[in-house]
């Protein structure tokens, strides 16, 4: 892959995510992931060839324990600025429950 990963994008969940998408923007860089709201950091990522992993720990549901998200984008060879990267969320349980749904990176337009 060549082209930079690191800086701003949206995780896009299509239709349901928030009506404020500020709670769904990070900034990647040096392997970390951080909430681009307050700059705190909230999980990290890894690059393989051809795939960003994003990993992030999830607040306890009341019932349910700890989750875990990790999601999987499949890179181009080359990562033109502009493109979104289409991938998948799988939400993990502390029992081993899972939840899948489809998502998308979207470069934020000031980083494109």
């Amino acid at each position: 892959m060549t082209g930079p990963i690191e800086g701003r994008w949206l995780i896009d969940f299509g239709n349901d995510g928030p009506t404020d998408p500020s709670g769904n923007e990070i900034v990647l860089g040096g392997g970390v992931v951080a909430l681009a709201h307050h700059g705190k950091p909230i999980g990290r990522y890894d690059l393989k060839p051809g795939e960003l992993t994003i990993t992030l720990p999830m607040p306890p549901i009341a019932g349910e324990g700890e989750w875990q998200m990790i999601a999987r984008f499949a890179l181009p060879d080359n990562l033109d600025p502009h493109v979104d990267l289409i991938g998948m969320m799988q939400g993990i349980s502390s029992d081993g429950d899972t939840l899948d749904h489809p998502c998308m990176l979207r470069r934020r337009a000031a980083q494109a």
